[in-house]
């Protein structure tokens, strides 16, 4: 119960330069500023996005706004190829990355991507010291895991980031009561 009133819940990191712009106005509909699309699949890139993203927008005809396109490293020589011999690459951006992912949100009025992955975290004590457990892709873990709720977790503690951690860890909770 002391540790609760110490327990903060966090989500996905979220950058201070992405943060940064969150407050910035969206353009007004109907000016003479083309709407910005923006297209990315993640620092790896995501091979399905990449293809459907340059064959729906730089190789058929229709498009009536800009693009673009962080293809991550993996796959941009071969986008780069394609979009050199696509019939609408005009006004189509292809990136491999782009440092300032902050500014480009701002500027995009529509963003496709990945959806990713999730991450939770939860900071538990024995009062002795703290210990991050770690769920990738199971967010339905929150209803659970909750500031003051008590249990016995179990599995090899690692490190990440100076930080030790269960990932995905067994554990029982402890009747309430």
């Amino acid at each position: 119960e002391a540790f609760a009133a110490k327990s903060q819940l966090v989500g996905n990191p979220v950058r201070d330069r992405v943060r940064a712009v969150a407050g910035r106005p969206y353009p007004a509909i109907g000016t003479e500023q083309p709407l910005n699309l923006l297209v990315f699949g993640g620092s790896q890139g995501a091979r399905s996005i990449n293809l459907a993203a340059i064959a729906a927008f730089a190789e058929c005809d229709g498009r009536e706004f800009q693009v673009i396109h962080l293809a991550g490293r993996r796959d941009h020589e071969e986008l780069e190829r394609r979009l050199a011999a696509a019939p609408y690459a005009d006004r189509y951006v292809l990136l491999a990355y782009e440092p300032n992912l902050g500014d480009v949100l701002a500027a995009s009025d529509l963003v496709v991507g990945r959806s990713g992955g999730s991450i939770f975290e939860v900071t538990i004590s024995d009062g002795r010291g703290i210990l991050t457990l770690t769920f990738f892709n199971q967010a339905w873990r929150e209803k659970e895991l909750r500031p003051g709720v008590r249990g016995i977790f179990a599995g090899k503690v690692g490190e990440y980031r100076g930080t030790r951690q269960l990932a995905h860890p067994d554990y029982e909770l402890f009747e309430t009561g």
